[in-house]
């Protein structure tokens, strides 16, 4: 008998529904080719499989009983939820529960929950689940009739009584569920209905959905709270839509207008909208329903009014069509005494606690208690439980209502005595706390209470009361320092200060004191330094010597900053000296821990434990925990600094036990990144990677930079230890990120980590001209600083080692070795993991070298040639060039070199020029004529001529150069240091009076003063000049880069050099331009033709 496929049909017939189950059971053909058996019975066994599954899915079915229910969702998605459907449904099955009540506002989502709940739950309840609307009931009769209705069942209410009615309906279902949705209008009628129908229907249970609770013994109350809403600061876009709020939002969109697409450049503008929305499910549905008519951002500036207008929502009943209507529904439900209290709530932002409620609304009235437990049962507040009190927190749609209704129900000078009485609590609670703010007490009292106290900062401005605001807002700033979010602390600080900007007064004083010290923590020296300067006009503030000292710190702080250490540690001296005099002895710790640490950075090991020690006395004494974290991090460094990372690593660990106590988010975060770089140079990684992702979310909320820089540079560091390309890649990416990070503050010291930590990873991956290029600028970097990293600074010289040798760059290969040779005998060798490698690799790359017979320096420059140097001098010259690198260079605007000048009764300094300064027409515009007359010719050594400065607009409107011939023809000079004693250039030595700065200031706009190596030409003997130049570092001004690699010459401008270089002398002009090159660093001027216009 021929086989054919064989189909076989199991149809079960239950409850007169009929449920059909097909399994298909297919046998092959024998094939009779003897060859093919083997084959065959492999897909038999195969179809043995098919066949067993097919049987099972038919046992399932045919085992099914049906599910009775009338529970429709119409197509309507459920989204999140599932720990509270798992509870609820534990509730019942586990706890054995027969009534559970959902509690929750209008709007919650109670409804749709409980469907949800019930469609679980079906095959649990063998006489079905069914779900009952009260929306429209107000009695007894009502009920029954409803349920009646559910089950397609008349009642005859002159038979019998309507709840023994209903008991004679369901009394032999079995097993039921009974969901009674909205029952908050009739819970007075609990205990004649579900208390009676619990006692006489055993096999019954009931899930109610209420706004308060029906207040029966055998309740069980479930709070359903609003949907998640992702972290505010989320900008991932496929975390953020995941988020089930923003699904939520989506699906409703998509419902309204099917053309919807959420494009990721929108999601920051979602995830603000969801996050407003506090993931109420109806104002959601609401809000996303205007997107047929609008567009997202439209949408969030438009919220509160969205919130407000009565826009129906007509799949639900009339008392939910609107946001207004279901809190408004819920106000009417309160006693008058209880809608006055609700109302006045409109004064809070964030919550309140029952202590402050007490002071500012309802002055110690017995009530209040009462008044609060009837808002919570009508779901209007709810409660949050902080680690020192119960808070009462209002949803915002809630508030929109409050806002809206006090306007209308209290007279003005009702709510302007409620403001007042509200300013006076939180002014007096910061007050409170301001001595103890070393606590973690009042950190967190203050940081649970952020939203109110910048509320009544807002409120003391709006009633021009100035002074309250700055005093309320200069306490709390530090609770933002510490706890974060650190990014208010500019915009609130400059809200006050520009209220008092032209008083010259002691809390105006003491504004620019904090904004000072903001814009260090965020890298924005000049900022600081200019405030600074506005600060020492205001003489009244100065009066007071204690604030006189705290600007010497600050101004010590941004020397420590640039990497001028000893005028650092002059400024903190002279703190120092005044927090004696004033007993002030908190103040005299920090300025010993900060004398400390420009102490360990000058490698002045002793000197630096000495004042930590110092600084370990004050601590103890004065029990002060910040401190102790302070001191255990700073030792801590010092320790791993100088090869002892395992000592580091003992400080490091109690900083951050006592920063994780204290609850100082700011310092636990510092010590967990130092703690991912110790490990990693102990060569610990996996571990070390964990501290770098845990500190990573910190320093995002607290909005760090530094320490966000640092800790990506960190985390890529210890991936590039995996030695794996892979993982090597990555670790790109977040040295890419630190070094971004870097450059936008413009923090030069972890610019230069960053840029070394780049080139090791391109040197791994055997890019060598990216290494080359990265570890370069990072070599320039820690030259250009003075005081560096010697452990850093020598792995960074021997990966540029490598690099040379492989790009055959003898010279500076040479030059690298001699250095690398010097520091290594310096640091020697010690548990520091990288350094053993380095020097590992160094050692290669010496025998190597030797073996390759690289010549040792190269023909020496004509132009020095012609200076009869002996070779004495000459050979020393690129000790010289290295050591004089090391003397302090001045940033941008260069306020600290005319304090140390006018401090030494210094008349003025040597100003070597080099492009623009050579033509003496142009010199004179800045420089009084005799000094520009009397310039002394010389070449500077050490550094290269480029024509790479990007003009910002201020010097593009200059007459001079508003006719460029192009867009990349802006380039003009300047200078970048090599170090290397065959870089030079010539130029002009020129006396520059202090007096002449402020003009020198303005003509040469973001250039540093640095110092320079130069030999005069009128001599003939061996001597040089220390002089200070014009450089510019790759950082932002305004919109720009001040240097740019693209640039080609600004034609007007170079022909304006050209001229006063020509009219020196034909010598002069011919070294000129062979030693000037364009911003690519190859190109000569002397080779260069500018294109014809």
């Amino acid at each position: 008998m021929d086989s054919k496929d064989i189909i076989t049909l199991v149809v079960a017939l239950i409850g007169g529904i009929a449920t059909i189950v097909a399994a298909i059971i297919t046998t092959r053909k024998k094939d009779k080719d003897n060859k093919k058996l083997s084959e065959d019975n492999q897909k038999h066994e195969d179809n043995t499989d098919e066949i067993e599954t097919a049987r099972e899915k038919a046992k399932e079915l045919t085992d099914f009983k049906e599910y009775q229910t009338n529970i429709s969702i119409n197509g309507q998605d459920f989204f999140g939820r599932k720990k509270d459907l798992h509870e609820v449904k534990s509730l019942f099955l586990n706890s054995k529960k027969r009534l559970i009540t959902i509690t929750g506002t209008g709007g919650i989502g109670k409804t749709r929950f409980s469907k949800e709940i019930g469609l679980d739950l079906q095959k649990n309840y063998s006489g079905g689940v069914w779900f009952v609307d009260l929306t429209e009931t107000t009695t007894i009769s009502g009920i029954a009739y409803e349920i009646f209705e559910v089950f397609d069942r008349r009642h005859s209410s002159n038979q019998t009584t309507d709840t023994h009615a209903v008991i004679e309906l369901l009394n032999h279902r079995g097993k039921t569920l009974l969901i009674l949705d909205n029952f908050e209008q009739i819970v007075e009628l609990s205990n004649q209905s579900i208390t009676y129908w619990l006692d006489k229907l055993p096999d019954v249970d009931f899930l109610v959905t209420s706004r308060t609770p029906l207040k029966i013994a055998i309740e069980q109350q479930f709070q359903l709270s609003p949907l998640e809403i992702p972290d505010k600061n989320e900008t991932d876009y496929e975390k953020i839509v995941e988020n089930n709020s923003v699904k939520l939002f989506t699906c409703i969109s998509k419902r309204v207008y099917p053309n919807f697409t959420l494009q990721e450049n929108d999601i920051n503008t979602l995830n603000s909208i969801v996050s407003y929305l506090e993931g109420l499910p109806l104002a959601i549905v609401i809000v996303a329903s205007r997107i047929k008519y609008s567009n997202l951002e439209n949408i969030e500036k438009e919220l509160s009014n969205i919130l407000n207008l009565s826009q129906r929502n007509r799949d639900t009943h009339e008392k939910h069509q609107t946001l207004y209507d279901t809190v408004l529904w819920s106000f009417n439900l309160l006693k008058e005494v209880e809608k006055e209290v609700f109302l006045k709530l409109k004064v809070f932002k964030d919550g309140f606690t029952l202590n402050s409620i007490k002071k500012i609304v309802l002055k110690n009235d017995d009530r209040l208690i009462d008044i609060l437990d009837s808002l919570i049962e009508n779901s209007l507040i709810y409660t949050d439980r902080t680690e020192q009190e119960l808070r009462y927190k209002i949803l915002i749609p809630i508030q929109e209502f409050i806002n809206k209704k006090s306007e209308v129900y209290f007279q003005k000078k009702i709510l302007n005595a409620l403001e007042k009485e509200y300013c006076n609590f939180f002014y007096n609670l910061s007050i409170k706390h301001r001595s103890t703010l070393n606590t973690r007490s009042s950190i967190d009292a203050l940081s649970f209470e952020m939203e109110n106290i910048l509320h009544t900062q807002d409120l003391y401005i709006k009633n021009f009361e100035y002074e309250k605001a700055a005093e309320t807002i200069l306490i709390f700033v530090e609770v933002l320092t510490l706890k974060g979010p650190t990014s208010l602390r500019i915009p609130r600080l400059k809200k006050s200060y520009d209220t008092l900007s032209d008083k010259h007064t002691e809390t105006s004083g003491k504004l620019k004191l904090e904004l000072i010290k903001t814009h260090l923590s965020r890298g924005e020296w000049s900022l600081a330094e200019s405030l600074i300067y506005k600060l020492l006009e205001n003489n009244q503030y100065l009066e007071n010597i204690f604030e006189k000292a705290k600007v010497f710190m600050l101004l010590s702080t941004i020397a420590s900053n640039y990497g001028f250490l000893k005028r650092s540690i002059y400024f903190r001296i002279k703190a120092s000296e005044i927090f004696k005099m004033t007993e002030s002895s908190v103040q005299l710790a920090e300025c010993y821990i900060g004398l400390g640490a420009s102490n360990e950075r000058l490698k002045n090991y002793e000197d630096a434990m000495n004042y930590f020690s110092l600084a370990e006395e004050i601590a103890k004494s004065e029990n002060n925990q910040v401190l102790s974290i302070k001191i255990h991090n700073r030792k801590g460094l010092a320790f791993w600094h100088h090869g002892k990372p395992s000592l580091g690593l003992k400080e490091i660990n109690a900083a951050l036990r006592l920063s994780n106590l204290m609850g100082n988010n700011l310092l636990f975060a510092a010590n967990t990144t130092n703690k991912g770089l110790i490990l990693s140079d102990l060569n610990r990684i996996d571990e070390s990677l964990e501290y770098f992702e845990i500190a990573e979310t910190f320093h995002r909320e607290l909005r760090t930079l530094h320490w966000a820089s640092v800790n990506y540079g960190g985390w890529g560091r210890s991936l590039i230890l995996k030695n794996n390309n892979l993982q090597t890649r990555k670790a790109i990416d977040y040295i890419k990120n630190s070094e971004k990070i870097a450059r936008e503050v413009y923090y030069p010291e972890d610019l230069a980590m960053s840029l070394g930590d780049l080139g090791r990873a391109y040197l791994q991956l055997e890019e060598w001209r990216n290494a080359y290029e990265a570890v370069s600028e990072a070599i320039y970097l820690e030259r250009k600083m003075g005081a560096t990293d010697e452990h850093r600074h020598f792995c960074n010289l021997v990966v540029f080692g490598q690099c040379c040798f492989i790009l055959d760059k003898k010279i500076e290969l040479w030059e690298t070795i001699t250095r690398a040779n010097d520091l290594i005998n310096v640091i020697g060798i010690d548990e520091n993991y990288p350094i053993r490698k380095a020097a590992m690799d160094f050692l290669k790359l010496k025998e190597l070298s030797l073996k390759s017979k690289f010549p040792i320096l190269s023909e020496t420059p004509i132009v020095l040639k012609n200076l009869n140097l002996s070779s004495k001098f000459f050979s020393n010259l690129p000790n010289l060039i290295k050591k004089v690198s090391k003397n302090e260079m001045y940033e941008y605007p260069w306020f600290l070199i005319e304090d140390s000048l006018k401090e030494r009764n210094i008349k003025s300094i040597k100003l070597f020029g080099y492009g623009s300064l050579i033509n003496k027409a142009s010199a004179s515009k800045t420089i009084n004529t005799k000094s520009v007359n009397e310039y002394t010719l010389a070449s500077g050594l050490g550094f290269k001529r480029l024509l790479n400065y990007n003009m910002p607009d201020e010097v593009r409107k200059r007459s001079l150069y508003n006719n460029p011939i192009g867009e990349l023809y802006n380039g003009l000079f300047n200078v970048e240091y090599t170090g290397s004693v065959n870089d030079l250039l010539n130029g002009v030595m020129i006396d520059v009076t202090v007096d002449e700065f402020e003009n020198l200031r303005k003509r040469e706009i973001g250039y540093d003063l640095l110092p320079i190596v130069c030999i005069p030409h009128d001599k003939e003997t061996d001597e040089y000049v220390l002089a200070y130049t014009l450089s510019c570092s790759d950082r932002k001004w305004g919109e720009r880069n001040l240097l740019n690699k693209k640039l080609l010459p600004h034609k007007t401008y170079v022909d304006l050099c050209k001229e006063g270089a020509k009219k020196i002398s034909k010598e002069f002009y011919e070294e000129f331009l062979r030693t000037s090159y364009l911003a690519d660093g190859k190109t000569t001027l002397q080779d260069y033709k500018f294109p014809i216009r």
